[in-house]
């Protein structure tokens, strides 16, 4: 963009300047027979390991990716949907000092074979025989790449097992050679660009976006759960499970879009990180289910109330009448809802890069006791750059998302552009700014975008 004239608005940088290792592991160390990873069953439900399970996984593991040969600053390619083996890879190429790439089980052989040229792959994790098979067309073109893993076949345990030989001496001096300068992951934006994140960065978003929750319960209460929503190449995902990992949050991953419903139901988890579609979906997916069993006329009514209600809340005056429609059917049918997906979500975060979460959503997920709070950011951002806080009011313009991250700057052109830089921040070459691409301004501290 160009250089802005208005509304700038900057947090100061008082972050942890460190490694994913060094936010992950104490954390872990310090509550080792926790439950921690949640992985679904054949039966519907889920089984947990615990924190020191998972980090006696992540520390093999990486002692595996040196037995390799593998040496810091190489890539380590990812091609999986969401499953706690993603999770494992990530800290355990951090402990190693290796570079993680998540590719997207959508890309063709034309894209994938593209990004392993272009970041220089020397490994790649697949997930089943069928990918495997799309890596193998193209594999004969990546001379560099030596090694291919897959999780189905139990590979990562057989690379577990050839880590045996690294000392944990070995190890631990790897991870504390790891600067937090260092890149930690390769992302393509929304333009297919890759985008170096580094530990300190990243470290920094999942440090913040804690904070931004504090108090809620979500996050750093004795009974959270973060239930994995966003796919592998989707940043915020990425800091999401750093947050989960490094608060002791029982971290679970949706695999399968479809069983979204059924996951909340059993996993149970206390936040949630989505856009508003996902959202939208879940209210979908309940009146469908309500249609079916004949409950879909109340269940409306039920939710038109709830949406009326937190309006008039809002608003400042609930009056009488509505006041006991709201319990009647809080009572009947709102309390049911809840524990159709949970019963236990406090907060969630709706990514607002491409809409805004609508506003009946906002006051029906009050009704249920639920914080929505708003927030901004992608590949180029490392996530959230901008986030409503918990205890921000409820009450706000349309479009907020919120107050910048701590040292994130935001600016507004003369044409309302958004332009971002800062912590975390990487702009294109050669730019000073970030620009978003949005238009907005800034009122008190935050930043609202238009025409949402």
């Amino acid at each position: 963009m160009d250089d802005p004239v208005e509304a700038e608005v900057s947090q100061p940088a008082l972050l942890p300047d460190g490694t994913i290792g060094a936010l992950v592991v104490p954390a872990l160390e310090a509550a080792p027979e926790a439950a921690l990873i949640g992985i679904p069953d054949a039966f519907g439900g889920w089984f947990d390991l615990t924190a020191g399970e998972f980090l006696h996984r992540a520390r093999s593991l990486a002692s595996g990716f040196m037995a390799a040969g593998l040496q810091a600053g190489d890539v380590i390619a990812v091609l999986s949907t969401s499953r706690f083996e993603v999770a494992l890879v990530d800290l355990a190429a951090a402990l190693a000092g290796a570079v993680v790439l998540p590719l997207s089980p959508l890309d063709g052989p034309t894209e994938l074979l593209a990004v392993l040229e272009e970041t220089r792959a020397r490994a790649v994790v697949v997930e089943t025989v069928r990918d495997f098979a799309r890596f193998d067309e193209i594999h004969g073109d990546l001379p560099l790449v030596a090694e291919a893993w897959q999780i189905g076949l139990g590979d990562l345990d057989k690379l577990a097992e050839l880590g045996a030989g690294i000392s944990a001496q070995e190890l631990a001096a790897r991870a504390a050679a790891v600067d937090p300068a260092a890149v930690a992951a390769l992302m393509a934006d929304s333009a297919g660009v890759v985008v170096e994140l580094t530990h300190a960065d990243l470290v920094s978003r999942a440090v913040e976006l804690g904070l931004a929750l504090a108090g809620s319960g979500a996050v750093d209460g004795e009974d959270a759960a973060v239930l994995q929503i966003l796919p592998g190449t989707d940043a915020f995902a990425r800091v999401t499970t750093l947050l989960a990992l490094s608060t002791g949050s029982r971290l679970g991953h949706l695999a399968d879009p479809a069983r979204l419903i059924e996951s909340l139901a059993s996993f149970r988890p206390t936040l949630l990180v989505a856009r508003p579609a996902t959202y939208e979906a879940v209210e979908e997916a309940t009146l469908a289910r309500a249609e079916q069993t004949s409950r879909g006329p109340a269940l409306k009514q039920a939710l038109e109330v709830a949406v009326e209600h937190s309006a008039a809340l809002e608003a400042g005056t609930v009056p009488r009448g509505l006041k006991t429609r709201f319990a009647l059917a809080d009572a009947l049918v709102l309390r049911g809802l809840r524990k159709a997906v949970g019963g236990r979500v406090r907060v969630v975060v709706s990514l607002a890069d491409e809409e805004s979460l609508p506003l009946r959503l906002r006051h029906l997920m009050r009704a249920l006791d639920v914080r929505p709070l708003e927030a901004l950011g992608g590949v180029r951002t490392t996530g959230p750059a901008l986030v409503e806080r918990y205890d921000d009011a409820f009450e706000r313009p349309v479009g907020g998302v919120g107050a910048p991250l701590a040292g994130v700057e935001v600016a507004v052109g003369p044409d309302g552009g958004i332009g971002l830089r800062g912590t975390g921040v990487v702009p294109p070459d050669g730019a000073d700014w970030l620009d978003t691409g949005l238009v907005g301004e800034v009122e008190g501290g935050r930043v609202f975008l238009a025409d949402r």
